[in-house]
């Protein structure tokens, strides 16, 4: 064609050519090319192949059966589709069992093949669970077993059912209507006809053409028009008087003829076909000689093609995920959806081989792999891969975490044309992750410098970690630690109550504390007071516990002592801290009356009225020391008196100073007033705020001290440091006896 040597495919008809008597003479060829439906048809198992790579399910009706050929899943198209209300009353059946007889050996046949590891194809009649007859077209495709591929290895079955009911009825329509004119099709196999005239009357016509006519004999001798009438507003009237009167040849190729049916629509048909001047003897034009080809599935394939692969390309382009394809051997950009665009800004991919594109890919190692993927078709999927790109143009590359495939794609000649990637951007859950770890690590080292015994549990109490104190108390590891079961180092005696107590926190959500005894390595039970509390996620559902034990056992065989203890040292403190304070108090008289000559009154005065607040808060301290044994009885009295609330800071944060050296301790009074209440104990309140400030946080040395107005006649005070802080969700445990 053309100069050039191409390949084509025509569909050719040899007939002897008969004289006037009967004599063979010769052979006339018919010929029409049928190329473009071939290749048509090569595109649409492309385009299939494709689709089943990338979607791998059916829109149709899907069912997965087990080995057994048990129903394990059906999806809503099915369920309508068979008429089925409830897929439980299915569910787990035998497949076969929704078959007539006279198709249950076929069912049975077909996923025996598929176990086999093989796909089986056929096409069957029954009855929905309503009693609606319905005709299917089915494949059973068998799914291995992820990395293997012996027949062995089929992990259960897909079954795919396409409702080809009115399809079928067509067919058998068309078949009984082929039955009638086989004869005559088996002489000509293409619609050819004879119009003489400028009427275009019919001489000679052929089965195939009569048929597309949906004519019989009874057209010969009629003028076209009168055959089909619905042509007077189509081209092809025009097109065979043309060449009657000019004997030019007319081609045309896939041109849509709407033909009336007797059922009154109209159906469109695709025709390729040549007019040619029909010549007598002496060569004058005495009409047109017809042949065509119906071209309809083959047109209609390529529309369903071309509808698939936009639709494929519109959800590719809409996907969650990032998508792209990249083309031939050097891997250039050809589909790029606004996901993966999104990824690298405003760069311009589309055209640009993958390397030339993101030059800070080069030495990664993607290139190859991709050449790989290419290669051998072998796909690969990467997950939390690290990728150092930048996010646009004139931007530092930053490393970045994905989840991606490189899934290659084959042509109609089963060659690898292409690669689709597919994938998602998860460095933030990547980083998230890393953190957890740290923080888990973080937390596991810290309980290792806990003096108390730390354990984790799962949700129904199995221990997951436990501290080496645990480890050293019980002298094994933590293999048998949590072997042996927590309950087995329990004392017998409080089993129980530990575990109505333990399943009491897991309904409520609270914290578990109980006083027991546990086995140590010696085999002597060793009192502890244990706290359990539940960890929740942010459903509100406990997702672990978190385990602290320590022992008391000391203080257990000293209660009995308490009281008197308490008194002995009450008694022992009381004594020189009276004898102190009067002695300071007989200094402060001196020097108010000028006794004390070689020292400044300036010098000493400040120091010793704090040596006797001190003293006076001291000996309140005491006498709450032994308050303590009454707590559960009665409530500790407040002495209430009015102070400045100022003043009370800056002592406080005085005498602190002088122990925290190193420690900057910023006072910052927006509000200056005078309160009435306790203020021994408000000081005390602030020197633990403040002292709890210094300790949990090592790294840094600057406190922050605010004194400020809430609202009218509210003022508050608040330590602020730049330490570990506390968590929102553990906040609140901080009012926890113990915690």
């Amino acid at each position: 064609h053309n100069g050039v040597l191409e390949d084509h495919y025509y569909n050719i008809v040899f007939q002897p050519y008969y004289e006037g008597d009967e004599s063979i003479s010769g052979v006339t060829t018919i010929a029409y090319e049928v190329t473009e439906m071939v290749l048509a048809g090569r595109k649409l198992e492309e385009s299939e192949s494709f689709n089943r790579t990338v979607l791998e399910s059916s829109p149709d009706c899907l069912k997965v059966i087990d080995a057994d050929g048990k129903l394990l899943f059906m999806n809503i198209n099915g369920l309508c589709a068979l008429e089925i209300d409830d897929f439980a009353t299915v569910k787990n059946k035998p497949w076969w069992e929704m078959w007539g007889d006279e198709n249950r050996d076929m069912v049975k046949t077909a996923i025996a093949k598929a176990l086999n590891g093989e796909t089986a194809y056929f096409e069957a009649s029954y009855l929905t669970f309503k009693g609606t007859p319905k005709w299917w077209d089915i494949i059973v495709s068998p799914v291995l077993k992820e990395g293997e591929g012996a027949a062995s290895k089929v992990s259960h079955i897909i079954a795919v059912s396409k409702d080809i009911t009115r399809q079928k009825k067509e067919v058998l329509k068309l078949e009984k209507s082929e039955e009638r004119f086989r004869n005559l099709v088996e002489k000509a196999p293409s619609p050819i006809c004879i119009l003489k005239g400028e009427d275009m009357i019919v001489e000679v016509a052929n089965d195939p053409l009569l048929k597309i006519w949906n004519v019989g004999n009874e057209a010969l001798g009629k003028a076209i028009l009168d055959i089909m009438p619905e042509i007077r507003d189509q081209p092809f009237l025009g097109w065979l008087l043309n060449v009657y009167k000019t004997g030019i040849t007319h081609y045309d190729s896939e041109e849509p003829a709407y033909l009336t049916r007797p059922n009154g629509e109209i159906e469109t048909v695709y025709f390729n076909f040549v007019y040619q001047p029909y010549r007598e003897a002496d060569g004058t034009i005495s009409g047109v000689m017809v042949t065509a080809s119906d071209v309809t599935n083959q047109v209609l394939s390529r529309k369903r093609m071309e509808v698939q692969t936009a639709l494929f390309e519109d959800m590719l382009m809409t996907a969650p995920g990032f998508v792209a394809t990249l083309t031939g051997p050097d891997h250039v950009y050809e589909l790029i959806n606004d996901q993966y665009q999104n990824l690298f800004g405003k760069r311009k991919l589309r055209g640009k081989p993958i390397m030339i594109a993101l030059p800070e890919l080069e030495g990664q190692g993607f290139d190859k792999l991709l050449d790989k993927v290419y290669n051998t078709g072998e796909p690969f999927v990467g997950i939390n891969i690290p990728i150092t790109v930048a996010r646009d143009e004139h931007l530092t590359p930053e490393l970045r975490y994905f989840n991606f495939s490189y899934q290659p794609m084959y042509d109609e000649n089963k060659k690898i044309y292409s690669i689709l990637i597919f994938g998602y951007e998860v460095t933030e859950q990547v980083i998230a992750d890393k953190r957890i770890v740290e923080s888990e690590t973080h937390f596991r080292r810290m309980t290792e410098l806990m003096p108390a015994k730390i354990t984790n549990a799962d949700v129904s109490g199995g221990v997951t970690y436990c501290n080496k104190n645990w480890l050293e108390f019980t002298g094994c590891n933590f293999e048998d630690f949590k072997n042996f079961g927590y309950h087995n180092i329990m004392h017998p005696d409080e089993i129980d109550e530990f575990q109505q107590r333990f399943q009491k926190a897991a309904e409520t959500g609270t914290v578990l504390e109980m006083e027991m005894r546990f086995k140590n390595k010696a085999g002597e039970y060793v009192w502890h007071l244990a706290l359990a509390s539940p960890i929740k996620g942010e459903d509100g559902i406990i997702k672990m516990w978190v385990g602290v034990t320590t022992e008391i056992h000391k203080v257990k065989e000293e209660e009995h002592r308490k009281s008197e203890f308490l008194k002995m040292v009450s008694h022992e403190l009381k004594t020189p801290i009276t004898s102190i304070k009067g002695y300071v108090q007989v200094l402060l008289k001196m020097l108010k009356q000028n006794h004390e000559k070689q020292v400044s009154p300036v010098l000493l005065k400040p120091s010793l009225v704090r040596i006797d607040a001190q003293i006076v808060r001291l000996t309140r301290l005491v006498s709450d020391i032994l308050d303590l044994s009454r707590l559960e009885e009665s409530k500790l009295d407040l002495q209430k008196e009015k102070f400045q609330l100022k003043k009370v800071v800056e002592e406080t944060v005085q005498d602190i100073l002088h122990s925290n050296t190193k420690h900057t301790i910023k006072i910052v009074s927006e509000f200056n007033c005078e309160i009435y209440g306790d203020k021994d104990r408000i000081g005390q309140v602030i020197i633990n705020f403040v002292t709890n400030a210094i300790k949990y946080s090592p790294t840094t040395n600057n406190i922050e001290v605010r004194v400020f107005e809430v609202e009218k006649n509210q003022v508050a005070v608040s330590v602020k440091d730049f330490g570990i802080g506390i968590s929102s969700n553990d906040q609140q445990k901080i009012f926890e006896r113990f915690y």
